[in-house]
């Protein structure tokens, strides 16, 4: 499911983060992708961590990463999209904490996250 893409390449992630609906579906999606605690800190989903049996690890986190990092077919991350359709800073905030790196990544026309933001 976090793999299967739409005919741009899109995932349920990069989906998640466009503006195509209410931001309580932001939200909502968000979360069953990548789990947020009550202080906003961002952990492993449910969805990762039942496929790691139920325990967090270095390989859960790894696979958050990872997920964070497929592309779509222009080659932006969740996190261009969510910039691009100027979701609220705690999205892209979300975004960020569990791979700070992605915000230097460009897309395939070289542009980076806050190119897409302004």
């Amino acid at each position: 499911l976090k793999r299967r893409e739409d005919k741009m390449g899109y995932t349920p992630l990069h989906t998640a983060c466009s503006a195509r609906h209410p931001q309580d579906v932001t939200d909502a999606l968000l979360t069953a992708f990548l789990h947020r605690g009550p202080a906003g800190e961002v952990g492993v989903s449910p969805l990762v961590r039942a496929g790691s049996g139920g325990r967090p690890s270095a390989a859960a986190a790894k696979r958050t990463r990872a997920l964070l990092s497929i592309p779509d077919y222009s080659q932006r991350l969740p996190l261009h999209v969510a910039a691009q359709s100027s979701q609220p800073f705690h999205v892209l905030r979300t975004l960020l904490l569990p791979n700070p790196t992605s915000a230097a990544d460009q897309d395939r026309d070289g542009r980076i996250a806050l190119h897409h933001a302004v």
